[in-house]
């Protein structure tokens, strides 16, 4: 059988032709689409020939012996040409969306079946479909051994499609559908008065009040609706409304003592200030919604997110969320996946569930007063404005501060009902009553050990929507995220005797982390550019370090074979393989000999010439506001003892800044 797209010659492994292969799955994929799906293709049946069961064919060095460019390869230690071919052929045939899910759900199903039995066997349902994927013989090895690194390959390779960054506009309908119904679904505010009064005392015990009198505005760092991330043009496009006027002028605007500011604070354009909904991708089977703030609004919540997540890290919520490290929350589900002593929570859509009447009834009055001047009350849709009802959309820079404050309340509320019950808790003569109001003496009470099981209850770990708790508190955190309009992912959600946990990106399994690859590389044109480049190379290291060495070659053989912007030259003589792991470039353990060299005699050393990112040309034109902005922020860090944390003053590299560009690196 003679399939489209490989190249056939004699004495020659077969060698895919990226392009016909575009043209052939353009009509299902669409145009757009079809390079990344062609390239998709490839690393695909190149997975299937990493499979764990067979031992690589070394090469000198221990690498295997050529750049793997074809889709299968001829050796019989390995997996057969023919189902690698039979493989190949559906991916041709069958629409890129449909299987991807089918895979994802399969993964689903294997995962939620794991069970523990009582002789610590690993036991879990047989899964029929597992039957007609060209990895049957890994899938059946792994439900007969339980073995993780076979788990781990099976994962990759169920779930390596589903972040493929496809333009779908069908994702991007279903996703504003969603939105709707949820910002509808909220509604009247609901929660019992008993379960706000209670996380009210939690929340104002854990975030006191705001010291404004070092509140400084700060840029962020992602794009406005006004269409751009420059500082610069931000700067230049501030203007407030009435509700932000009326919440900082009279505090950070007078009190610090800066005499000197320009017309950049005082603008006397207060129009209503209206976010605009934009749907961005998150993997094939959906797509998220994400708000665009104006510029000025966010200057003030970065700044007020500022300060809240300095107190985080001052005072009690700094023994259960760190929003700069989720290390903590992977120790926690690796340590968990085998002693079974906590279990993860997943929150769907949590950004969009969180109620603003929620966050009003139980924040502190001056943190409420800030909270409610920098928020976002009114977003643009297709459909036109849209009054919120959620306390913030994604995109606001206090949205993910204030829903680790909520769900950790929510969290601590659960353990006390679980450890006092409800009606003792509201009894002031008990001892849940108490603890209830000295919330730091209850988390003393608790270990951080989730590798052992003790009396005590282990303390909970929360980083966004991944909640971990206690397995023995589970069941009343379960029922208060409920009460408060929020609503668990069960099919992401570990809990009970599974051996399987996942939180923060890792899949631990009875121990061991089995996070598996997935493929994320932009959207291709004829041209590779930065970005790309930049992504596939990351992919060929990833792709090491899993051992996946066919497919490692096949990402570095399609930048050797492939245009890129802007480079004339041989690509495949300018890879730029590199013994660090953080540099830019392909890794490796062997050092290459250069291609191209020189003797720079200024610098007196030999260098190569390689691929590299570059920044633009020309001067980055500044605002005039840009040197009051950067003296406040200096003023700011002195008076405050610390640092600015903004970076914005500074010449900085953007993507869309940077081209690939060949240039002279030391050899």
């Amino acid at each position: 059988m003679v399939l489209p797209g490989i190249e056939y010659t004699p004495g020659r492994t077969p060698v895919l032709d990226y392009e016909q292969v575009a043209q052939t799955v353009a009509p299902f994929v669409g145009p757009k689409n079809a390079r990344l799906y062609a390239l998709f293709i490839g690393a695909y049946v190149s997975l299937v020939l990493d499979n764990p069961l067979d031992k690589p064919d070394p090469g000198r060095n221990g690498n295997t012996s050529r750049l793997i460019t074809q889709v299968a390869v001829v050796n019989r230690k390995k997996k057969p040409l023919r189902v690698a071919t039979r493989f190949y052929y559906k991916l041709l045939t069958t629409p890129a969306k449909s299987l991807v899910i089918t895979f994802s759900s399969l993964s689903d199903r294997i995962l939620q079946s794991l069970d523990v039995s009582t002789d610590l066997a690993i036991t879990g349902e047989f899964i029929e479909e597992m039957k007609d994927t060209p990895i049957f013989r890994e899938y059946l090895h792994f439900y007969n051994t339980g073995d993780a690194a076979c788990l781990q390959f099976v994962l990759s390779f169920l779930r390596f499609g589903s972040k493929l960054d496809f333009d779908d506009a069908d994702l991007h309908a279903t996703a504003l559908r969603d939105w709707r119904e949820i910002e509808s679904g909220m509604g009247t505010f609901s929660t019992p008065s008993e379960t706000v009064d209670c996380l009210r005392i939690i929340v104002r015990q854990m975030i006191p009040d705001i010291d404004d009198t070092l509140l400084l505005p700060k840029h962020g760092p992602g794009a406005v609706v006004e269409g751009t991330t420059d500082p610069n043009e931000k700067l230049d496009l501030l203007t407030f409304d009435e509700k932000a006027w009326r919440c900082f002028r009279p505090n950070s605007f007078g009190r610090v003592g800066l005499d000197r500011r320009s017309e950049i604070w005082i603008s006397k354009e207060r129009r209503e200030q209206i976010g605009k909904l934009r749907i961005v991708p998150k993997t094939v089977k959906a797509a998220r919604t994400i708000c665009m703030e104006t510029a000025s609004r966010m200057l003030l919540q970065q700044e007020v997110s500022r300060w809240i997540r300095v107190s985080m890290r001052k005072y009690s919520l700094r023994n259960i969320v760190d929003l700069a490290d989720q290390s903590y929350n992977r120790a926690y589900a690796l340590a968990g996946s085998f002693s079974q002593s906590c279990d993860t929570l997943d929150l769907s859509a949590a950004s969009d569930r969180v109620h603003w009447d929620l966050v009003r009834r139980i924040f502190p009055a001056k943190v409420l007063y800030y909270l409610a001047g920098t928020r976002t009350s009114k977003v643009s849709t297709p459909d036109g404005v849209v009054t919120l009802n959620k306390f913030a959309p994604m995109g606001s820079a206090l949205c993910f501060p204030i829903q680790c404050i909520v769900f950790s309340a929510i969290t601590l509320l659960g353990y006390l009902k679980s450890s006092y019950g409800e009606k003792e808790i509201l009894d002031s003569s008990t001892e849940g009553w108490y603890y209830l109001h000295h919330i730091d003496a209850f988390m003393r009470q608790m270990h951080s050990d989730p590798s052992q099981l003790r009396s005590k209850l282990l303390l909970p770990r929360i980083y966004g929507d991944d909640i971990i708790v206690d397995y023995r508190a589970t069941n009343d955190v379960l029922s208060l995220l409920a009460e408060c309009g929020l609503k668990v992912n069960l099919d992401k959600s570990f809990i009970g005797g599974s051996p399987f946990r996942e939180s923060c990106g890792i899949f631990a399994y009875w121990g061991e982390d089995v996070t598996p690859l997935l493929f994320r590389v932009p959207r291709v044109g004829r041209k590779l550019d930065a970005n790309v480049v930049a992504s596939i190379f990351d992919q060929a290291n990833r792709s090491g370090d899993f051992k996946y060495h066919h497919l490692r070659s096949l990402f570095i053989n399609y930048v050797c074979n492939s245009k890129v912007a802007g480079i004339y030259a041989d690509v495949s003589a300018s890879i730029p393989w590199t013994t660090n792991r953080d540099d830019f470039g392909i890794y490796t353990t062997n050092p290459h000999a250069p291609k191209v060299v020189r003797e720079n005699k200024s610098l007196q050393r030999e260098e190569r010439r390689v691929l590299v990112l570059r920044a633009l040309y020309g001067r980055q034109r500044v605002s005039p506001f840009m040197e009051e902005y950067a003296y406040d922020q200096w003023i700011r860090a002195r008076l405050g003892g610390g640092v600015t944390e903004d970076n914005f003053s500074a010449p900085r590299r953007r993507p869309k800044e940077t081209r690939i560009r060949l240039g002279w690196i030391p050899a």
